[in-house]
C-alpha cells in the first residue's frame, strides 16, 4: 500500500482512539454526571482548587471589586504585558460567600467606609482560616478599606487580638479537659493532636487606604506579584451541583424502626470552606463502589444495599457522617436469628470506609493535620440504651451525642459505657452499638473497612414515608464515669439545626414491591413472592434532578408452577402484567 494511503487509512483511526481517550477523567476525583432531564452530561471536577491561585480577593460589595479590577488593568505595575500568560491569578468572592475561598496564605479583603458586622465577621473568620492552616504565622492578609484614618488601624489590630484569644482560650480549654481524664489511648491520641492547636501565630496583617495612588505597587509588593495580576469570578469555577437533596431519601431524623450511629466534627468558624468540604465528599464517595450516589450542594448520599450513608454540612461549622439501617428491612433478610439482632454490623464496615476517608485523607493529609476539629459521637435508636438503676417513667432514651475521646477512652479502662441524666444511670449497649469489636482508638475503627461487605438475599424497595423519632432533651445534672453535659448532650445534635436540615437521612424498604401512598391511593399491593418474582430486583428509584450510579433493573417474567406464564412475546408479558396490577390496585376512601 502507498504510504499516503496508509497515512490517510490510519490517521482516522488515531484520531477517534485519542477522542476517546482524551475524554476519559484523568483525576480520580472527576466523573460524569448524566442528569435524567434531556440526558445532559456535563464533567464536574471536585478538587479543582488543587491548582491554588497566587491570592483570594474578598470584597463587601461588587462595587469595590469592580474598581479595583479597573485600578489593576490600568496599572503598569500589576496589568502584565499581553503575551505574557504566565500572570498571577487572584479568584475574587463577595463577603456572604467567603467559605468559597480555599485555605491561602495571601489574601486581600476590601472593606467599604464603615465597619458593619458583615466585614468584621468576614475579618475574623479569615483570620481563623489563616491560623488554622498557616500557624508559623506565614500568611499575609492585607485590609483595603474606604475613607481610611488612623483609627482603622486600631480597630484591625483590636479584632485580630481578640481573635487569637478566643482561639488560645478555646484550645486550652478542650486540651486540660482532655488531659484530666483518665489515662488511655484515646486521650493520648486527642492531647497530641490538639497540641498542635493550641497556639497559632497570627497572619502578617496590614491596612492600607483605597485611594491610595500607590496601591497596585502596594498590593504588588505586599504579596510578592512579579508577572502581574488578573481576577477572575470564583464562583465562575465551581462545579454545578443540585441544590436539594434527594427528595426520596431523605428525612432530617431516623424513623423509629432504624438504627443510626454518627460522628459529628465542629470546626472553629471561617474554617470548614466550600473546597474543603467538597474534598471530604469526593473522599466519601471514593471510599466504595457504590450503589447510588447522589451528590448535592449540602453533602453527599451514598447507599449500599440496605446500608445507607450520608455526609451533611448541618451549618458552617458542623459537618455530621452518618450510617443507618432500618431493622424491621434487616431482620426480613437475614435467615439467621442471631444476625438479625445486630443490624450495624453491616453497616459499620461501610461507614469506617468513608471515617477512614474523611479524616485521614482530608482533614489530615490535605490539611497537614492543622485543622482543629472536636469529634462526638452520636447514637440513634432505643436498642442503643439500656437502664442501669431504674427505668425513667418519660420512656427509653432514644438519642445521645457522647464525647468520642470520653468514649474510646471508658472502652478501654471499664468496657463498657455509662452516663447520667438527672438520678437516671443509662449504659449503652455495646453489642448493638460496636458489634463483633470494641475501639480503643480510632484506628480500632478504621479497622472495620478491612472487613468484607456482606450482601443481602435480595434488593429492596424505597417506601415514601418519613416519620421523626422522637429525641430526649434531657442533660446530666451530676458527675459519672461517662458525664453528659450542654456541650456534648443530646440538645447539642439539635443545636446546629435551627436554620438548616439535619445531616440525617431516611429511607424505609420493604421487600414487598414498591408501595407510593399520598393519602388518598395505594398502589401496587402486597403480594406473594410466587406471584410478583419478578418484582424482585434492584428498584432503586432516581432522585430528583440527582446523579445516579450503576442502579441496573432488569424485568424478567417468571415461570409460575403451572407453567402456563410463559409469554410468547413482550408484548402479551407487558399486558398481562399491566392487567394484573390494575386488577390488584386499591383505591381507599
Amino acid at each position: 500500500m502507498p504510504f499516503h494511503q496508509l497515512i490517510r487509512f490510519v490517521f482516522p483511526i488515531f484520531f477517534a482512539a485519542y477522542s476517546i481517550i482524551s475524554d476519559i477523567p484523568a483525576r480520580r476525583g472527576n466523573h460524569l454526571v448524566r442528569e435524567e432531564n434531556g440526558f445532559a452530561e456535563r464533567m464536574m471536577c471536585f478538587g479543582s482548587h488543587d491548582i491554588q491561585p497566587a491570592m483570594y480577593i474578598i470584597s463587601e460589595n461588587e462595587n469595590l471589586l469592580e474598581r479595583l479590577k479597573l485600578l489593576i488593568l490600568n496599572s503598569p505595575v500589576l496589568d502584565g504585558s499581553p503575551e505574557d500568560h504566565n500572570q498571577d491569578e487572584a479568584h475574587a468572592m463577595l463577603a456572604k460567600r467567603r467559605d468559597h475561598c480555599a485555605p491561602n496564605n495571601k489574601i486581600m479583603i476590601l472593606v467599604a467606609k464603615n465597619w458593619d458586622q458583615l466585614m468584621m465577621e468576614t475579618i475574623g473568620d479569615i483570620a481563623r482560616l489563616m491560623m488554622a492552616h498557616c500557624p508559623d504565622g506565614q500568611g499575609k492578609l492585607m485590609i483595603v478599606k474606604k475613607d481610611y484614618d488612623s483609627s482603622d488601624r486600631d480597630t484591625l489590630q483590636n479584632l485580630m487580638l481578640d481573635v487569637r484569644q478566643q482561639w488560645c482560650q478555646e484550645w486550652t480549654f478542650q486540651f486540660e479537659k482532655v488531659r484530666k481524664l483518665a489515662e488511655s489511648e484515646a486521650r493520648a491520641e486527642a492531647l497530641k493532636r490538639i497540641d498542635l492547636w493550641t497556639s497559632p501565630k497570627m497572619p502578617n496583617y496590614s491596612i492600607v487606604h483605597f485611594d491610595d495612588p500607590e496601591l497596585p505597587t502596594l498590593i504588588a509588593n505586599n504579596f510578592d506579584l512579579k508577572n502581574g495580576l488578573v481576577i477572575k469570578d470564583s464562583l465562575a469555577r465551581r462545579p454545578s451541583l443540585f441544590s436539594k437533596p434527594p427528595a426520596l431519601h431523605w428525612s432530617h431524623f431516623p424513623r423509629e424502626t432504624e438504627l443510626q450511629v454518627m460522628f459529628k466534627f465542629t470546626f472553629p468558624a471561617g474554617t470548614m470552606t466550600e473546597p474543603l468540604f467538597r474534598d471530604m465528599s469526593n473522599a466519601a464517595k471514593q471510599a466504595f463502589d457504590w450503589e447510588y450516589d447522589y451528590e448535592w450542594t449540602g453533602g453527599i448520599f451514598l447507599r449500599q444495599e440496605l446500608s445507607k450513608i450520608s455526609l451533611y454540612r448541618a451549618s458552617n461549622r458542623v459537618v455530621e457522617l452518618a450510617g443507618r439501617i432500618d431493622t424491621d428491612e434487616y431482620a426480613a433478610e437475614m435467615e439467621d436469628e442471631t444476625q438479625a439482632e445486630v443490624p450495624l454490623k453491616k453497616v459499620w464496615p461501610l461507614l469506617s470506609r468513608v471515617l477512614k476517608a474523611v479524616i485521614v485523607d482530608t482533614l489530615t493529609y490535605k490539611t497537614d493535620g492543622k485543622l482543629p476539629y472536636q469529634m462526638n459521637i452520636a447514637f440513634f435508636g432505643a436498642q442503643f440504651f439500656k437502664d442501669i438503676n431504674y427505668v425513667d417513667v418519660n420512656g427509653p432514651i432514644t438519642a445521645r451525642l457522647l464525647d468520642s475521646t470520653q468514649l474510646l477512652g471508658a472502652l478501654e479502662r471499664t468496657g463498657n459505657i455509662k452516663f447520667g441524666i438527672g438520678k437516671r444511670l443509662v449504659g449503652v449497649d455495646l453489642k448493638q452499638a460496636f458489634p463483633g469489636f470494641q475501639p480503643h482508638t480510632l484506628a480500632d475503627i478504621f479497622a472495620q473497612s478491612d472487613l468484607p461487605v456482606s450482601s443481602s438475599r435480595a434488593s429492596s424497595s424505597p417506601l415514601i414515608t418519613t416519620p421523626v423519632t422522637n429525641i430526649i432533651l434531657d442533660n446530666n445534672n451530676e458527675e459519672d464515669e461517662f458525664p453528659t453535659n450542654s456541650l456534648n448532650g443530646i440538645n447539642s445534635i439539635n443545636s446546629d439545626r435551627s436554620n438548616n436540615q439535619s445531616g440525617l437521612l431516611g429511607i424505609q424498604a420493604k421487600n414487598r414491591g414498591r408501595r407510593v401512598s399520598f393519602g388518598a391511593i395505594r398502589a401496587i399491593p402486597t403480594s406473594t413472592l410466587g406471584e410478583n418474582a419478578f418484582l424482585h430486583r434492584d428498584s432503586s428509584l432516581p432522585p430528583v434532578n440527582g446523579t445516579h450510579s450503576r442502579s441496573t433493573e432488569s424485568l424478567e417474567p417468571h415461570n409460575e408452577a403451572d407453567g402456563t406464564a410463559n409469554e410468547a412475546s413482550v408484548s402479551n408479558f407487558v399486558d398481562n402484567l399491566l392487567k394484573k396490577t390494575m386488577d390488584e390496585v386499591l383505591v381507599m376512601d
